[in-house]
């Protein structure tokens, strides 16, 4: 992303201070300065430090990359591919069948002037820049999942620390046959006629008070 500014540089480049614009501009202590310095912006031209490096796209500092966005949508491809069927034996005409098809896939929009921006200094560059712009990307790229899968990894692992969630056991509703079994063997003992209305009663109650 740029290069190391040595400890022993010369103590008039030194009395300099800081050569990040942007630093210069906030007035930042030089504690709290960023250590390494590009050289320049790849849109204004201007020197900053690692810590004004835009965070999309280090090649530009941090005011130069800013009107950007990405945008995913899950989208569905409905199709029907059609095969044509042929009999090796020539017995039979061929044919021509048809097998629909979907398939899921995600939709990526760049938006925003800065992306604009990109778009135009791309088509500006030489095959040669173009080759190693694409293998810098490539790289980046690379080092953005491996740290993506690191990150779902560190995760997986600290869920897996977690104590276990109490479970609050669900209470097993009656079983209504059950119910109306031994309904009817308590009217039958207490030698009660059996009523469609007292039936309903004694059902209801045992429901609501959840005997098995």
């Amino acid at each position: 992303m740029g290069i190391a500014i040595p400890s022993n540089f010369n103590e008039d480049i030194r009395d300099l201070g800081t050569l990040c614009y942007n630093c210069i501009a906030l007035s930042v202590p030089e504690e709290l300065q960023g250590k390494e310095l590009r050289i320049n912006c790849t849109r204004c031209d201007r020197p900053y430090c690692d810590k004004c490096a835009s965070k999309t796209d280090p090649q530009f500092c941090t005011n130069c990359l800013t009107d950007f966005q990405a945008i995913i949508r899950d989208q569905t491809y409905n199709g029907v591919e059609h095969l044509r069927v042929i009999d090796p034996r020539g017995e039979k005409e061929e044919s021509v069948i048809s097998i629909p098809y979907k398939v899921k896939y995600k939709q990526i929009s760049l938006l925003g002037t800065d992306w604009l921006f990109y778009e135009t200094a791309i088509a500006g560059m030489s095959d040669t820049q173009l080759a190693a712009s694409l293998q810098w990307h490539k790289a980046a790229v690379s080092e953005i999942e491996i740290e993506i899968t690191e990150r779902k990894i560190k995760h997986a692992q600290h869920l897996a620390k977690q104590p276990n969630p109490k479970v609050t056991p669900i209470k097993k509703a009656p079983d209504n046959a059950k119910v109306f079994n031994k309904v009817m063997q308590m009217l039958q003992t207490l030698g009660q006629v059996c009523d469609k209305d007292q039936l309903k009663e004694a059902l209801e109650g045992l429901l609501k008070s959840g005997s098995k």
